[in-house]
């Protein structure tokens, strides 16, 4: 799995019951899944919705995979402070790189 790739659908067998991936990313909203022992990063906006979920394949064991509203993943890393760091440059406008967008002219 990499950034800009689908994010995988897995069965996730939690202590409500049986569930998918896909059904915790349904919705205009960012998602991040912390997997296994992973801790998400405290103070996220309110238009990320966060998961904790049990370690699956393929999700990484203590990885942290933020999901962009179109179901592709944005990140992937095992550091609270990444994904801070990412949604700051997006409210900022600039991508994952760091590079400003650009706005053409009319």
């Amino acid at each position: 799995m990499f950034p800009g790739d689908r994010a995988p659908d897995a069965h996730l067998a939690t202590a409500r019951g049986n569930s998918r991936v896909f059904d915790l990313l349904r919705g205009p909203h960012f998602t991040l899944l912390a997997v296994g022992g992973a801790v998400p990063p405290a103070g996220l906006p309110a238009y990320v919705r966060v998961y904790a979920i049990p370690p699956t394949a393929p999700y990484a064991p203590d990885g942290l995979c933020l999901v962009r509203p179109d179901g592709y993943l944005a990140l992937i890393t095992g550091d609270p402070g990444e994904v801070t760091a990412y949604l700051v440059g997006l409210r900022e406008g600039r991508p994952a790189g760091g590079v400003p967008v650009q706005t053409l002219a009319t």
